[in-house]
């Protein structure tokens, strides 16, 4: 039954209440949708910029047009300035009409996810304004997440004189990650247009005999690049498919959710540590992994052991799924109908990197010489109840 919103929302705490009392993320952006259709809900930036972390989390097709045209209307449209646009692909030079006959004939590709990240970072350090806050990987991984939910991690994880070094500490030693589900829909909503996306559920019910494989089958056989969001149990990644199936190759995208330690591993390690993978060994990685688990002592073990070393690092154990799945193994696959151009995936960034980068310099800065805890409650006092 969709939830209803009667009462005007204009703060910060009403807006957390309809996320908190709807049964799921999509049900609570349906309802505020509405509400904004019907001018209940009033944004100020701070509720805007957790508005578009919840959408974006969410990886909803749910429409959201009033809400979106209410959060552009906060800031101005996102632009490239002259110092980033140097930084972009320049002008291509004049062809001939051979050149144009032969570039029609051949399908136009997505930007690599690399090349995009390197794209970013070359964005951030142009960025004066936030101290080019964001342009090398460690500090880019944190605008993955919200500051607001990072700074008060470290506020409520370490005393007060400690939290400041311990901050030094995962930016020096890339010891901090944020979970595989922020860096999987980050890259996903950044480089496609993910509310059109296609989102296919199985499960070890629907298909014992492992038929649960055939979605990202499919897929990695067409020709041609594409980008696929993965949930396989309670681990999400990004997988990059680059060419045809037989000489072309995939790379995965990931974090895993164990402070980078032993156990788990930052985006900014698995970035610097991942290569693509020929795309039919990716293929059969994957059905080792969903075709198991296997009768005791069957040779396919050691296929499966492969397979998750090869992809996860011997970190992640693909058996595990979350407890309210209720299910044996679980695997879901987002396809997007559409990639963004390398532009068009750049200014998705910018939109939302620019307001995290700048409260992560002002921390950073600290130019009021004061503790972590002291500047969350100051900065954001709702998270305190003051």
């Amino acid at each position: 039954m969709p939830y209803k919103i009667n009462g005007p929302i204009t703060t910060l705490a009403g807006l957390r209440k309809v996320f908190e009392e709807c049964d799921s993320p999509a049900q609570a952006i349906e309802a505020i949708e509405q509400a904004s259709a019907e001018s209940i809900v009033e944004f100020d930036h701070e509720m805007a910029e957790v508005m578009r972390t919840r959408i974006a989390e969410s990886g909803t097709s749910i429409e959201h047009t009033t809400i979106d045209a209410l959060l552009m209307s906060l800031e101005p449209p996102p632009t490239l300035s002259k110092s980033n646009r140097a930084k972009l692909p320049p002008t291509p030079p004049e062809r001939t009409v051979e050149d144009v006959a032969a570039l029609a004939n051949s399908p136009s590709r997505p930007p690599e996810v690399s090349d995009f990240i390197e794209r970013a970072m070359a964005l951030r350090e142009a960025d004066t304004d936030t101290g080019g806050f964001g342009s090398n990987i460690t500090e880019l991984e944190l605008l993955l997440t919200q500051p607001e939910n990072f700074l008060l991690g470290l506020a409520l994880d370490y005393g007060t004189e400690a939290c400041d070094e311990a901050y030094q500490n995962m930016i020096n030693s890339h010891k901090h990650t944020t979970s595989c589900g922020d860096v999987s829909s980050f890259l996903f909503r950044t480089l496609t247009d993910a509310d059109s996306a296609t989102h296919t559920k199985y499960t070890s019910d629907d298909d014992p005999a492992g038929g649960s494989i055939k979605v990202i089958t499919d897929e990695l056989r067409k020709d041609g690049d594409q980008i696929l969001r993965v949930s396989l149990g309670p681990h999400s990644f990004i997988v990059e498919k680059r060419g045809s199936f037989n000489e072309g190759s995939c790379r995965v995208f990931q974090a895993y959710d164990s402070g980078g330690g032993q156990g788990g591993y930052s985006f900014a390690i698995a970035f610097e540590r991942d290569t693509p993978i020929d795309t039919p060994s990716f293929l059969a990685h994957m059905e080792a992994i969903m075709y198991s688990p296997y009768p005791d002592r069957d040779p396919r073990w050691a296929d499966f052991r492969n397979a998750t070393q090869t992809i996860f690092h011997g970190t992640v154990d693909p058996l595990r799924v979350p407890a309210s799945y209720d299910l044996r193994k679980c695997i879901e696959v987002d396809v997007p109908q559409t990639v963004k151009s390398l532009e068009d995936a750049l200014r998705s960034f910018n939109k939302l990197a620019e307001t995290r980068a700048r409260e992560f310099h002002d921390f950073r800065s600290n130019k009021a010489q004061i503790d972590v805890q002291t500047y969350h409650q100051l900065r954001w006092p709702k998270s305190w109840g003051l």
